[in-house]
């Protein structure tokens, strides 16, 4: 389906008299989402400081200064609700609590509500993190949020924790380091780990390997971070 980015961002209309226009496609809810644009001016990839305040909208999750200019920072996953709302409600693989079978062993007849399973964020990144943990609640898991590898640790001390979602580079304990730890302390080893990361290449998806990483997801695929999520939650490091 095409999306135009007018429908939902205060932007001027896509000027009809272009002889061509260019789509970008991304993959949201397991269907193919096309946005519409008159021009493709440049990609890059460069390290930015986001504003997630001054320009927020439906639609837009924020603004950067690139190439001298003040640009907005779509979210595609956000247009596409706002303009279709059913196309998530019923593509979205949604986590119920009903589907997790390893979690909770107590016969369902002697529950006295169902049971919701408690996922860990640790991310540094305030913007990555609002960003995962928006998703991760909005399939109805519990959240707890961590900004580094030791304060992760503390949390997994103090409560019960059923997924750790991960970021890899992060100050005073890194990706790689949290897990490797959870792995030695018996208390934690059985706990799955998805790195969340823009971390990529051979020798980082190796060492996640080594550490005994379960996932090596990239940030802000929240179709696979859901569905690999669920099948952690269901099946266990396996």
């Amino acid at each position: 389906m095409l999306f135009s980015i007018e429908d939902v961002v205060s932007v001027d209309t896509i000027d009809n008299e272009h002889e061509q226009l260019f789509v970008v496609v991304s993959k949201i809810a397991g269907r193919e989402a096309g946005i519409m644009c008159s021009a493709i001016v440049d990609t890059i990839d460069a390290d930015i400081s986001i504003d997630e305040v001054t320009h927020r909208a439906p639609g837009v999750f924020g603004s950067a200064i690139i190439q001298d200019r003040i640009t907005l920072l779509l979210d595609i996953h956000s247009i596409v609700t706002e303009t279709v709302p059913d196309w998530v409600n019923k593509n979205a693989r949604r986590l119920k609590p009903s589907q997790i079978d390893n979690i909770d062993k107590t016969p369902a007849a002697d529950r006295e509500e169902p049971v919701v399973p408690q996922v860990l964020v640790v991310e540094d990144s305030k913007f990555f993190m609002n960003q995962i943990k928006s998703t991760v609640e909005q399939a109805g898991f519990h959240v707890l949020t961590a900004e580094d590898g030791l304060a992760a640790l503390e949390v997994l001390k103090h409560n019960h924790v059923d997924l750790v979602l991960t970021d890899i580079e992060m100050p005073n304990l890194d990706g790689f380091g949290l897990v490797e730890r959870m792995r030695a302390d018996s208390a934690f080893a059985g706990i799955p780990a998805i790195a969340v990361t823009s971390v990529m290449g051979e020798v980082a998806e190796a060492r996640s390997q080594e550490v005994g990483i379960d996932e090596y997801l990239i940030k802000l695929d929240r179709d696979q971070i859901l569905e690999r999520s669920i099948y952690f939650l269901n099946h266990g490091r396996g």
